[in-house]
């Protein structure tokens, strides 16, 4: 239908916006390997596949990050690359199991430049496409559901605080049994084998993630959410990241990229509890060669393009999502 292939034509403009915008600053496009040894960069489950040539098991990558990071080793400064990423996942109005992720870096950046590149980016799509900063989603009949405001300066906010305001002030001092049974009087559905630091996460993707609208930074995220990013001076339990939050789900993540090989091996091995040969070790390798400090980002295109065109679901803005077999 007519509506549908709006979405479509403004999502290909909207591509193509992101690439002039980042051309504009000094960054290459790049394309790195689908098929790999070892899907790193993120916590998911990656799709198995078999070169049959080689005789060997390969995965389907999950996320571009080791990659690009390798470049900035090698002396690019400035790389992004736009491609699918594939994570053998849950499916819902959020997730697809392919999906197109942006992902850039920055020698000499940071968490914080990196989050005034994104806001100034995203700032600049709605004002093209959306012709400003309010941002409707309605529902079916047209009727204004909610507006999105996306004027500047975006909101910063600390991940622990945040809990503490949803979840009460003495929340990180509590015993793990105690915030497990706090999750109950919260109405947070948690499993009895989860992490505790995954009961905090729990508690902020559905306590607050999923009822913030506007735009909220949130920073300096426990250190086993996100093994790949700097330890904060101050406290080291935290790391110098943002996710940015917009239409109540994670728009763009963002770290001051750690770059120093002991400690990435070291968050690495803790993070894949024993089983090595879920650790890049090649990447650190590469490392040790000497990555400069760096920013880096993510940004989950179909997500964006949910925001600017008011789509509901992931489905609306896939051309061929990922739906169940009528025969199945």
């Amino acid at each position: 239908n007519q509506e549908s292939k709006e979405v479509f034509i403004k999502r290909s403009k909207i591509l193509k916006e992101i690439r002039n915008f980042l051309d504009g600053r000094g960054f290459m496009e790049v394309e790195t390997p689908m098929l790999v040894s070892n899907a790193g960069g993120a916590a998911a489950r990656p799709f198995e596949t078999h070169y049959n040539a080689l005789n060997e098991d390969v995965k389907l990558r999950i996320s571009l990050e080791l990659y690009l990071k390798r470049l900035i080793v090698g002396g690019l400064e400035r790389v992004y690359e736009i491609g699918r990423v594939f994570r053998n996942e849950g499916v819902d109005t959020r997730h697809n199991p392919e999906f197109t992720m942006l992902e850039a870096y920055c020698a000499c950046g940071d968490f914080e430049t990196m989050a005034n590149m994104v806001e100034e980016l995203i700032c600049h799509l709605a004002e093209k496409f959306c012709g400003g900063l309010q941002i409707d989603h309605k529902d079916a009949e047209g009727n204004v559901l909610y507006t999105i405001d996306l004027s500047r300066p975006w909101k910063r906010a600390d991940y622990q605080d945040l809990i503490r305001g949803v979840a009460g002030e003495d929340w990180f001092d509590i015993s793990p049994e105690a915030r497990r049974a706090r999750c109950e009087e919260l109405g947070v559905e948690i499993s009895p084998d989860m992490k505790d630091v995954d009961v905090s996460q729990q508690v902020y993707e559905k306590l607050v993630e999923e009822k913030t609208m506007n735009p909220c930074f949130v920073t300096h995220v426990a250190k086993d959410l996100v093994p790949l990013a700097k330890l904060n001076r101050e406290n080291p339990d935290v790391v110098d990241v943002y996710e940015l939050v917009i239409n109540g789900q994670e728009i763009s993540p963002g770290y001051s990229e750690l770059n120093d090989p002991d400690v990435q091996k070291e968050r690495l091995e803790h993070q894949a509890a024993g089983e090595t040969q879920r650790v890049d070790y090649d990447f650190i390798e590469t490392l040790e060669y000497g990555m400069p400090s760096a920013g880096g980002i993510g940004i989950g295109i179909d997500r964006v393009v949910m925001m600017l065109t008011g789509a509901s679901s992931i489905r609306d803005v896939l051309l061929f999502p990922q739906l169940k077999r009528k025969d199945s």
